[in-house]
């Protein structure tokens, strides 16, 4: 038959035989293996037909027998034909054994042989109807994935059929086996908690009542149900369970021992800070000013000086136990306290006072508060602070600002004052809680300290334990009155009596806060305290009476010495620079310095040059000489020579190229001559030459007249140019020689800056000088028309 549904279906007959593994059928590249989830008897037409049964699965190629399918696994299901692997686990609550068709084993396989493994070399039978699983019963529970019902944890219980867990917790009172199916053990036979035994929720086995302990009772669900052993007494034999005999044999509790109910004998020795007596349940603690630091005793002691004692029962308040203290209930004494023998609670230092240590006895430990401190509370271990400014604080002061130690007037209180400051000589205040001292004002001083009032108002300090300083003060009342004027601001006081107070000295500056009107730094006088209140007046400024600063010499102004009230003026000739007015210097050269001049030195004006030190007038700066010329302000000897090819013609030159303050042309030597450098004015060419270009610098731009030519005129070149040679005569060039002497320009300055002129003697190649030139007539035998060059 022709197998339908696979690729090629029809192209041939593909006949399926018995299961061989390595056997692979093809027809036309197709492969005809029957596939996993299905076998294949031989003649079958329809693959359908082959598909493996709910139940079972296959992932193998190549079956020949529906008994080859192996069989859903336990604890999962296959629910589905042809299934090639198991669909899922077995549903909570049920259990799968093996071939279960669906989650809950309500069906299975259905086949009656089935093969051992995948190549069928065995088989065995399965009887009709076989159960594949089912519903977990009640006292079991399954969880998801069980092949066998799974018995309740004990302890616990499984009240319902298909449980994948358990119900919960046995009851209280009662006690639950593995595979109990009630909350109160096993449905059929109830099982309450017997006599001698307590069952909390969740009990597996009953628990045994302790020794000392039994019960007379079913159903207990806690130890604390079963009857104890008197408090105060021990039952030696109680054996715990339902042996009752043994809590009516008690013993009392013997002395240093306590025996909560339930002890089966005295060993537990009574806790230090506590005391145990005969027939005692609970240590009793220490009451309120006794202790007791050694464990088994039956009294407390009296608490001793340098600790406290509370009462015990306050610390076993705290720790909601009794308590075992290594200090027995007496703790130290604490910092700021004090504690006599049999203190209950520490008593505290008072205002005023602190204590930083512990273990204290008596109130002698509480010391007075630091001098400039304040003690503001009771119980300081450490003073609260420093004295506020304004105030001062002797010992044992409690207050920040105490109203009695407000600093007085003459005085100043900085903060943490152990006592008030008397004002030094230089300083003041007028009223009282003064934080500091008021300085008098720079270029006055003041050689009086303690004082009070500088509107020289004077008022009777409040100081008793200052007498000697009140009676000078007193002394000089009088004193402070500025004369002829009365109670007068120290701003319209002209005359203050002088020693007492006053302006500062002539020569000296006094700063803010200075006591004397001569402060020198360098003196012991300018550094009390410390600090320089003044001093002389320095080189370079001037201090006249009253100076609260040294005043810096004005321009034109200078001061060589100190302690001067005023600064000179410098003399001509002379200056002073900017940053130094102590020191004068001569005026250097291209300048002039004017007596008092504040803008010395003044540098020559441009076109001019200065070669005077000393100098002190305009008058003393030279215009340039012609021939040269000065190129900047304030110089001592010209720039230099003027340029080749230029002329410098006046004293008034500014550049090389005879530029003028009165113009600013350059001034080029003209066609016809020649300017050598240092020119005042332009040489002319020698007759007989000719120069036909500007600028020339030298005599060798003048040449001989061309042949045929003359030059009759010095200077040719500008506007005479040369002229032919005349009829009968020939001008042949050179013509001859010609001396010249040159006079040189160069500088060479003596201390006016003049010119040297040194004379040079030159031999000069000529032209002609005439038309008819006598020794060049036209020779016999010769033609010479006009302007015939030989």
């Amino acid at each position: 038959g022709l197998v339908n549904g696979l690729p090629n279906a029809g192209a041939a007959d593909v006949f399926v035989t018995r299961f061989v593994s390595d056997c692979v059928g093809l027809s036309l590249g197709a492969d005809f293996r029957c596939p996993p989830g299905h076998f294949c008897t031989p003649g079958m037409v329809n693959l359908e037909d082959g598909r493996c049964p709910r139940g079972t699965y296959s992932p193998y190629y190549s079956l020949a027998n529906v008994s080859q399918c192996l069989m859903c696994p336990r604890g999962s299901y296959c629910d589905t034909l042809g299934a090639t692997a198991v669909t899922a686990p077995c549903a909570a609550g049920y259990y799968c054994t093996g071939g279960a068709a669906d989650e809950q084993a309500g069906t299975c396989d259905i086949r009656s042989l089935v093969c051992d493994t995948p190549s069928c070399e065995a088989m065995h039978g399965v009887a009709a109807n076989a159960s594949c699983g089912g519903t977990c019963t009640a006292g079991n529970y399954c969880p998801e994935g069980s092949y066998q019902e799974t018995p309740c944890t004990a302890g616990s219980y499984c009240g319902d059929p298909a449980l994948g867990n358990v119900s919960g917790l046995c009851n209280p009172g009662y006690y639950c086996k593995a595979g109990s199916d009630s909350a109160f053990g096993i449905s059929y036979n109830q099982s309450a908690c017997p006599q001698g035994s307590y069952c909390p929720a969740g009990t597996a086995d009953p628990n045994s009542c302790p020794r000392g302990t039994s019960s007379a009772g079913r159903g207990m669900v806690s130890v604390d149900d079963c009857l104890k052993c008197e408090a105060g007494y021990y039952c030696p034999f109680s054996e715990g369970g339902n042996n009752l005999d043994g809590l009516t044999n008690k013993k009392p509790c013997t002395p240093r021992y306590y025996c909560p109910a339930g002890s089966t004998n005295a060993s537990l020795l009574c806790p230090r800070g506590h005391y145990c007596g005969e027939l005692t349940a609970q240590p009793a603690p220490c009451i309120m000013g006794q202790y007791q630091d050694v464990i088994g005793h039956t009294s407390c002691k009296t608490c001793f000086a340098g600790a406290y004692c509370p009462g015990v029962e306050t610390f076993d308040s705290e720790a909601g136990l009794i308590t075992d203290r290594s200090d027995g209930g007496a703790p130290p004494c604490i910092k700021g306290h004090y504690c006599p023998a049999n203190t209950a609670s520490p008593i505290p230092c008072s205002p005023g006072t602190y204590n930083p240590t512990t273990h204290s006895t008596n109130d002698t430990a509480c010391l007075q508060c630091l001098l400039g401190h304040h003690c503001n509370e009771t119980g300081l271990p450490a003073p609260s602070g420093p004295c506020s400014p304004g105030f001062y604080c002797p010992a044992g002061t409690a207050l920040r600002e105490p109203e009695q130690y407000i600093c007085p007037r003459g005085y100043g209180c900085p903060e943490g004052s152990a006592e008030p400051e008397i004002c030094r000589e230089g300083t003041f205040s007028t009223h009282p809680g003064a934080h500091h001292c008021t300085m008098i004002v720079r270029g006055f001083y003041l050689k009086l300290a303690g004082v009070i009032d500088l509107g020289w108002s004077y008022a009777e300090m409040n100081l008793t334990n200052r007498t000697e300083v009140l009676a000078a003060i007193a002394d000089a009342t009088a004193q402070y009155v500025c004369l002829g004027s009365g109670y007068a601001a120290i701003s319209v006081c002209t005359n203050p009596t002088r020693n007492i107070m006053g302006l500062c000295d002539d020569g000296y500056y006094c700063v803010a806060g200075s006591h004397t009107p001569v402060p020198q730094a360098s003196l012991s006088s300018g550094m009390s305290y410390g600090y320089a209140y003044g001093d002389i007046c320095p080189v370079g400024h001037r201090c006249p009476s009253g100076s609260g600063a040294p005043i810096p010499c004005s321009a034109g102004l200078y001061q060589g010495e100190t302690a001067k009230p005023d600064c000179k003026t410098i003399p001509r000739g002379l200056y002073a620079t900017a940053g130094d007015k102590s020191v004068i210097l001569t005026c250097p050269l291209g300048h002039y310095c004017p007596e008092g001049e504040p803008t010395s030195p003044i540098p020559c004006p441009l076109s001019t040059f200065g070669n005077l030190s000393s100098a002190y007038a305009l008058a003393h700066c030279h215009k340039c000489p012609p021939g040269m010329y000065c190129a900047s302000p304030g110089i001592g000897l010209p720039s230099g020579l003027c340029g080749a090819g230029f002329i410098c013609p006046t004293a008034s030159c500014t550049s090389p190229t005879g530029q003028r303050l009165d113009s600013p042309s350059t001034v080029p030597c003209p066609r016809g001559y020649f300017c050598p450098a240092g020119s005042s004015r332009a040489s002319a060419c020698p007759a007989g030459t000719y120069n036909t270009n500007p600028n020339a610098s030298s005599l060798d731009n003048c040449v001989p007249c061309p042949s045929g030519t003359y030059c009759n005129f010095e200077g040719s070149g500008a506007t005479d140019q040369p002229v032919t040679c005349s009829a009968g005569y020939y001008c042949q060039v050179p013509s001859t020689t010609k001396t010249v002497v040159s006079i040189l320009a160069a500088l060479n300055p003596p201390s006016w800056g003049g010119i040297a002129t040194p004379a040079t003697t030159l031999t000069k190649q000529i032209g002609h000088v005439t038309g008819s030139p006598p020794t060049f007539r036209c020779p016999r035998g010769f033609k010479c028309p006009a302007g015939t060059p030989a």
